[in-house]
């Protein structure tokens, strides 16, 4: 669970598999708890602060080997329009992966997917593979495999939206 009172530059990271301190911009703040069919009820979520705000913090160990998930519980609130925000897995590299909202259709339903963006900037979004079109008022639970080729290259990304909770592998 994302169990915190207050989330300001410099808190400490307590969530499972994060280590080190946040990085905060945009005044984010913690807000009830999201909550998902099948898991457990979150005492607090996080509420992104301003367009253009990236709030950090380091993963407990790189992404950089075998099968990794990132999961977690996002809700959009109004038109996102054309800006890019979600996830972002930021590296080394002149681009980085970013899972999230892609561009707005109505004040009600998105574009969601895996895309990259630069990582100077985390800004010009392009899609990689197809978006798909999902209800933004609504708490979501997303899934993110990574498969690591051993060879550092042609790395696999899996995206599942909302599927069941509980089971070994989410499914298409």
């Amino acid at each position: 669970p994302f169990n915190y009172t207050s989330l300001a530059n410099g808190t400490a990271s307590t969530a499972v598999g994060f280590t080190g301190n946040w990085n905060v911009s945009g005044n984010p703040n913690i807000v009830a708890g999201l909550t998902y069919a099948g898991l457990p009820v979150s005492d607090n979520s996080y509420s992104h602060g301003a367009a253009g705000a990236q709030t950090t913090v380091d993963f407990a160990n790189p992404l950089s080997s075998g099968t990794k998930y990132v999961s977690f519980l996002l809700q959009g609130s109004g038109n996102p329009g054309g800006n890019a925000c979600g996830i972002f897995l930021k590296g080394d590299n002149a681009n980085s992966l970013v899972v999230g909202f892609e561009g707005g259709f109505s004040p009600t339903q998105t574009s969601f997917g895996i895309g990259t963006v630069s990582s100077t900037v985390l800004g010009g979004a392009t899609a990689l593979g197809s978006t798909t079109p999902i209800d933004n008022t609504t708490v979501h639970l997303v899934v993110v495999a990574i498969d690591f080729n051993t060879s550092g290259a042609n790395d696999t990304v899996s995206l599942w939206i909302d599927p069941p909770a509980g089971v070994v592998t989410p499914g298409t």
